[in-house]
């Protein structure tokens, strides 16, 4: 838990008029600081004072008075002070030990503290937090520990005042392009992504939190960037322009798991914290995250009443009455405030009036939890309640009437009784006795409470027998509209199949509790379409009364194909109305496998706003992926479109987390990698302060990883796509994009995580020589990490070298030019011995068509040979902004054939498959196979002669004397030129 602000503010007494009516919620973050820095909380001296007493015994009586104190007065958390001034309550490797506990800093005390309140807060129910100051040094001492030394050396130091802090941006370059605010800001928030990114590689169950200022957001521009209203301080934003802290940057990027904001203004104020706090709620809620306000008690004293803590049980039912998802809390700053006071203390009011009840905290839903099994032997003995359990979870427990049947008992907070890190629970005066029983549940570490067992159950007879699977078999492949799953019934209650996507059953998407019988066996269905193409895992559990439940064995399957209409109802594949046209030539065929366009020839392609925001293309696997993004805004939602490869019907929309939407206009282009890694990336405006940010992406999930944040500043320009060469999941591999309306091309050359190298290339010499610039929204195809092909709307593809620092070809050739240039995309690749490119070829406001041009060698691409423009009648031409249209053509080589994937957002997508003709070529002297005579098969033969080529004796012996050699060469010259 980190406190950035190195100050609080403390707003003026307002006189409150708002009059609550409490509530007594089951689910509540309740906590308190304990603050250690300059001993305000603890450790204090013998009569109390703020110098620390050093003595090991008395410091942990006193957190022991803390920490009982919380809990009588149904608290369920503490968050721990535990660095203060880059030093430690905990034995740490890299910081000296605070001065705060032996009164010299970094000689070691007689035990761990953190360990000490941890241990002290579990024996109680409560959860304990730890909090970290990131910044601050010192407030005017002079620490001389080795490692002080060290640091004071290193020069990572910042002096302001009396205060000195660690320097948050010694790692960081500055970019000059960038603003100042801008570029510290987000040295922040990596650092912030860095510290969660962290915890969910470790332990994804810790809870990360950060208390920033508590307005935030008041500027119209920064409230537009994310989404929500400002802020209703009635004040500014200091935070933002004055520390650069931007809190809605770590929520909005769900690099937290909560917000605790110091609202440290009273109901009425200016700040008012009845307007203020609900924001918060609002903005947490908006983002799939908690809020758990901060209020400042600072101010009471020996003298303070009941009229006076009012104001506090106010604060906390504001924040119940507006917390949109129902997951809220409050935390006091700060803890001897809440109990020390004076007898009739704060704490002991909130539990008469708010903290009637015990409470779970908040479950954080938005990560998965773990259902262990129900606890087994609950049982009741002299005011001790136990049972058997699991390890690394908590429980809840219950006190219900004895008359109630455990049919009808309902884990309400009515009944809750606490929560217990042990398998023993003490039961308190009042809930003993014939008149109660007891039920015990299983919380997790992230939360969620399970099913109840209870301490009048029967006690269990043994385990259930398991069923015996049937069919589908193990490793089965199916090709049916459903699955059938049979098993052999055995003695139970009742029984529950489940199938999920991986063997640990941690996603389920298939489940069933109702069968139908089949001879002697029990039978149920599943559509394919539930499941889709791929391999599922299935089990069943028996359950019976008075047994522990269990499962089956596991079983796998693979669904290999789904039926058309599956996943779009009323689906059917159309094809190009010209595919019979497209004849074999060049020795290869093509053909239309389905087509779907906004042509009304066809009228199967609806996208969202005519695709005009669907602009990346990417084949996987057996998908199709088109990424785009729900509003033309920055900041806003992505999702990805997932089609069929090889039917072309939508399987579904993937809703892309938070995280794809933080920078820029996200969601624009979509790409592979080597290993098939999904990548999508961003619009930036300018290169120079809008970095280009690329995220991997999980298809299962939608969760969106930050792979690169790439910024050049010698450029100003914009960059729509870009593409990957090599293997990112290894972290080194380059990315390479053109800037729009530009000539240049960039690439970064990233190592180890790290970019290494900015390197930018001059397009010079553009094609058609009319150009003066590439046009808008170039796109990038890479050959290799030092050859690129570059393809605008306003020039004819190019190809630029970065070894050579040239481009070392342009395509001129009259007869293979697009004829028009108002569209993008370009893709080279080899089938067969021959190289191959295809391009579009149309404007954007015609109906789109591409090219497929074969050629021998890839020497020139302006000896290639057209084959084919398709589809004849184009793709459609709904959407007519060529900025937003450019064309993307795809291949996927499986070495038997070629598939080419077509798309012109708005217009249409296409699949057609390249093959080797069925008869070759009977012309005498096409030794290249592409129908005709000519130079271009001279250049092969001569390949065959030298050796570079494989000989093909059927149409290279062109002399007809039974061998290969230069003669043939003669021979086909003279054939040539007649």
């Amino acid at each position: 838990m980190q406190k950035l602000l190195i100050s609080f503010l403390l707003a003026a007494i307002a006189t409150s008029a708002y009059s609550a009516t409490y509530t007594t919620p089951k689910r509540e973050f309740r906590s308190a600081w304990i603050a250690t820095v300059w001993a305000l909380d603890w450790p204090r001296d013998a009569n109390d004072n703020a110098a620390n007493n050093t003595n090991a015994t008395v410091q942990k009586q006193q957190m022991i008075r803390m920490l009982d104190s919380l809990k009588n007065n149904n608290f369920n958390n503490v968050c721990f002070q535990v660095r203060s001034m880059c030093d430690a309550m905990y034995q740490s490797n890299y910081e000296p030990w605070s001065s705060y506990l032996t009164g010299t800093r970094g000689s070691t005390p007689s035990y761990d503290p953190l360990a000490f309140v941890v241990e002290e807060c579990h024996k109680r129910g409560m959860e304990c937090h730890a909090w970290v100051n990131p910044y601050r040094y010192s407030t005017g001492s002079s620490w001389n520990t080795a490692a002080d030394q060290e640091l004071k050396s290193s020069g990572h130091l910042l002096t302001y005042g009396s205060t000195i802090i660690l320097d948050p941006a010694q790692q960081w370059t500055i970019d000059r392009s960038m603003s100042i605010g801008d570029w510290r800001r987000d040295n922040v928030n990596r650092m912030v992504k860095s510290v969660y990114d962290m915890i969910q590689a470790t332990k994804p169950w810790v809870r990360f939190g950060i208390s920033p200022a508590g307005v935030a957001c008041t500027s119209t521009s920064v409230a537009n960037k994310y989404g929500v209203t400002t802020c209703p301080s009635g004040t500014s934003d200091w935070q933002y322009d004055g520390i650069y802290s931007d809190p809605l940057a770590w929520i909005s990027a769900n690099t937290i798991d909560y917000i605790s904001p110091q609202v440290y203004w009273k109901i009425g104020a200016t700040p008012d914290y009845s307007k203020v706090s609900p924001w918060w709620a609002q903005v947490a809620a908006k983002f799939n995250r908690h809020a758990y306000i901060s209020s400042s008690i600072s101010s009471l004293s020996s003298s303070s009443t009941s009229s006076t803590y009012s104001e506090y049980a106010n604060h906390v039912q504001i924040n119940r009455d507006n917390s949109v998802d129902g997951n809220f809390g409050s935390i006091f700053y700060s803890c001897k405030y809440l109990y020390a006071v004076n007898s009739n203390s704060l704490a002991h009011y909130l539990r008469t009036k708010v903290y009637t009840k015990p409470a779970l905290v908040p479950a954080m839903g938005w990560k998965t939890g773990n259902n262990p099994g129900v606890v087994e032997n609950v049982k009741y003995a002299s005011g001790t309640l136990s049972w058997t359990g699991y390890d690394n979870v908590r429980y809840a427990v219950y006190a219900f009437p004895a008359s109630m049947a455990t049919d009808d008992f309902s884990p309400e907070v009515t009944y809750l009784l606490d929560m217990s890190y042990a398998t023993t629970f003490a039961i308190p005066a009042a809930y003993q006795g014939d008149n109660w029983q007891y039920a015990v549940c299983v919380v997790d570490r992230m939360g969620f409470e399970y099913e109840p067992a209870f301490s009048n159950a029967t006690p269990l007879l043994g385990d259930a027998d398991p069923v015996t699977l049937v069919s589908p078999a193990n490793g089965a492949r199916l090709e049916t509209e459903a699955v059938e799953f049979a098993f052999t019934p055995v003695t139970a209650d009742s029984y529950k199949l489940q199938v999920s996507a991986s063997a640990d059953f941690s996603s389920v998407l298939f489940s069933a509790t109702s069968f139908s019988r089949a001879g002697g066996n029990l039978v149920a269905s599943c559509p394919v379409g539930q499941l889709g193409k791929g391999t599922f895992y299935w089990r069943v559990q028996t359950v019976r009364k008075d047994y522990k439940s269990v499962y089956s064995a596991v079983r796998n399957f693979e669904i290999t194909k789904v039926p058309v209409g599956t996943f779009e109802s009323g689906y059917t594949i159309k094809k190009d109305v010209d595919a019979d046209s497209y004849a074999a030539t060049g020795g290869v065929s093509l053909t239309n496998l389905w087509l779907r366009s906004s042509n009304s020839k066809y009228a199967n392609f609806p996208q969202d706003d005519n695709g005009y925001l669907a602009r990346g293309l990417a084949v996987a696997g057996d998908n199709i992926y088109i990424s785009g993004r729900y509003t033309n805004t920055v900041g806003a939602d992505t999702y990805i479109d997932v089609y069929s490869a090889e039917t072309g019907e939508k399987i579904q929309r993937i809703d892309l987390s938070d995280d794809a939407s933080s920078t820029g206009f996200p969601g624009n282009d979509l790409m592979t990698d080597a290993s098939g890694t999904l990548i999508i990336s961003n619009i930036t405006t300018n290169i120079s302060s809008t970095p280009l940010m690329l995220y991997t992406i999980n298809t299962a999930t939608g969760k969106a990883d930050e792979l690169a944040y790439l910024i050049y500043s010698g450029s100003t320009g914009r960059i729509d796509h870009c593409a990957v060469y090599g293997d990112v999941t290894t972290g080194n591999y380059w990315v390479f994009a053109p800037l729009s309306s530009g000539n240049q091309v960039i690439r970064w050359t990233l190592k180890e995580w790290g970019v290494t190298a900015t390197e930018v290339g001059t397009l010079s010499n553009l094609v058609p020589s009319s150009a003066s610039n590439v046009g808008v929204a170039p796109r990038v195809i890479v050959v290799d990490q030092n050859t690129v092909w570059v393809k605008g709307a306003s020039i004819y593809p190019m190809r630029y070298n970065f070894t050579t620092k040239t481009v070392d070809m342009r395509l001129t050739n009259e007869d293979l030019v697009p004829e028009g240039l108002e569209a993008n995309g370009v893709a080279p690749f080899e089938f067969d011995g021959k190289n191959y490119m295809m391009y579009a070829n149309a404007d954007h406001n015609s109906s789109f068509n591409y090219t497929l041009a074969q050629g021998a060698t890839s020497a020139d691409i302006n000896a290639y040979s057209a084959l084919w423009h398709f589809p004849k009648q184009g793709l459609g031409n709904t959407y007519l902004q060529n900025w937003a249209t450019p064309c993307l053509a795809v291949k996927a080589v499986d070495g038997a054939s070629v598939m080419l994937y077509v798309y012109a957002a708005g217009n249409g997508l296409a699949a057609y498959q390249l093959t080797k003709s069925d008869s070759q070529s009977t012309i005498h002297g096409d030794v290249n196979g592409d129908g005709r005579v000519d130079v271009t098969d001279t250049t092969t033969l001569i390949n065959m002669v030298l050796g570079s080529a494989e000989i093909d004796m059927q149409v290279a012996d062109i002399n007809g004397d039974g061998k290969v050699d230069v003669s043939d060469v003669t021979t086909l010259v003279s054939l040539i030129i007649g």
